[in-house]
C-alpha cells in the first residue's frame, strides 16, 4: 500500500 502511494506521488511530481 505504501509503495502504491509513493508511486502515485512520484507520478504526480513527474506530471507537473
Amino acid at each position: 500500500m505504501l509503495t502504491a502511494l509513493c508511486q502515485k506521488k512520484k507520478l504526480k511530481l513527474e506530471t507537473i
